[in-house]
């Protein structure tokens, strides 16, 4: 068959750069003369040299086939800011492996993410970033510092990332019948061997000023941003916190910045539930389906399912399993329904869902404290029997990340749509 390419090499730093003067050339305010990118670009970020890749469609065995390689060699990083990129980045932790399902992923999962990260040596390297950014020497340690000391907040986050172990699995599932909550989110962060785990949930609690309440037995942490109440700890009100970072340099420029629009906050979830059960810290925005998770038969049955083996069997053509660090499945069926219903209906300022809240949070105005969003893209013309018209032509989607020495290899693919097989042998 006839294979349609698209190919594109660029140096990220370079193209940062060129992006960052286009936008100041449009500024209403000059930005600072202390250029985040400027100085992460100092602290070593320049060790990421260049990226490039490839996408190709309709090749026979793909619908959509994509390799990129993300430049940045290791063994020719000189400078210690270089080196603490690496250490920051340090997706191969030893005697850890994607390769494995957890056993608590659903089957009817629409998605399935994982990844292994050293989350601790990331964290003892991120402080000379943060000073970088902020232009000040030690504004990390302070923060952590101050973090402890606010009353009512007590917060050592330096120990809780200690607790955190080096795994992290995403699943999101579609719920019908679909509306604006149908999207269930779960993310699971497997702990540290030792954790005190109700030491640890108790101080997620007050990181995020949330509520501490049981949940069949268990002490987990509601954090929801719907709620016009202040947030309280066992019925002691938190309030804000506020932590003060000495700026010795007056920029004139201060008044005119804090005029100037601020940019929205990204945030993920509308609404979390923080529990830890079995050596795991589960986050989901739905309780219901937090509690329906634990309810299931554990038994690790997700990396039978025939679609999820058809999958990794056409991942392994392109990469080598003992390098993967990095691994994502989509069942784009069930992973486009809800954002495809939401716009036919004209209701996708009204979504939760992940591409929802991005779209409402960075379109959103703010009017008597609530967030309006027009859509923009009338949907009233598309299909309204999903599982017929569109459904039948989305199949799966899949990539990894390999760590190599030269930097890290993603590589993906679509694969069209099977009639439903039985279960491959586990």
């Amino acid at each position: 068959p006839d294979v349609a390419s698209l190919r594109q090499d660029s140096d990220p730093i370079g193209y940062a750069r060129f992006a960052d003067a286009t936008a100041e050339d449009h500024a209403v305010v000059r930005q600072p003369k202390n250029r985040p990118l400027e100085a992460l670009a100092k602290e070593g970020l320049d060790a990421l040299e260049a990226a490039g890749g490839f996408v190709s469609f309709s090749t026979g065995e793909h619908e959509a086939l994509h390799r990129t390689l993300i430049y940045a060699n290791k063994n020719q990083a000189a400078e210690a800011a270089q080196k603490r990129i690496f250490e920051l980045l340090d997706f191969a932790p030893e005697g850890w492996t994607v390769a494995k399902t957890p056993n608590w992923i659903p089957t009817d999962a629409a998605s399935y993410f994982s990844l292994t990260w050293d989350i601790d040596k990331a964290f003892n390297n991120v402080g000379p970033l943060v000073d970088a950014i902020s232009g000040q020497d030690g504004t990390f340690d302070k923060v952590l510092e101050e973090m402890k000391q606010v009353p009512e907040f007590q917060v050592d986050l330096r120990k809780m990332m200690q607790s955190l172990g080096k795994r992290v699995s995403i699943v999101v599932k579609t719920a019908e019948p679909i509306n604006e909550s149908s999207e269930k989110m779960l993310v699971g962060v497997e702990l540290s061997e030792g954790v005190d785990d109700q030491w640890l949930i108790e101080s997620i609690g007050r990181a995020v000023k949330g509520k501490i309440k049981k949940l069949a037995g268990f002490t987990y942490v509601i954090d929801d941003r719907t709620e016009t109440e202040e947030p309280t700890i066992d019925g002691t009100d938190i309030g804000p916190i506020d932590i003060e970072i000495e700026d010795d340099e007056e920029d004139e420029q201060d008044d005119e910045l804090e005029a100037a629009e601020a940019a929205p906050r990204i945030t993920i979830f509308n609404r979390r539930f923080m529990l830890i059960r079995d050596g795991v810290l589960f986050i989901c925005n739905d309780k219901e389906y937090l509690k329906k998770i634990f309810s299931q038969q554990p038994g690790g049955k997700f990396g039978a399912e025939p679609d999820f083996h058809r999958m990794g069997a056409a991942l392994s053509k392109l990469s080598d399993a003992k390098n993967v660090r990095f691994r994502m499945f989509s069942r784009l069926d069930q992973l486009l329904k809800t954002n495809y219903e939401m716009m036919r209906t004209g209701k996708m300022a009204e979504s939760e869902t992940l591409i929802g809240r991005i779209l409402n949070q960075l379109y959103g105005k703010k009017a008597s404290g609530k967030k309006l969003r027009i859509q923009q893209i009338d949907g009233s013309k598309l299909p309204a029997d999903y599982e017929k018209s569109i459904a039948p032509s989305l199949g799966q989607s899949g990539w990894v990340l390999e760590t190599t020495d030269v930097g890290w290899r993603i590589s993906g693919c679509v694969l069209p749509k099977i009639a439903k097989e039985a279960p491959a042998a586990p």
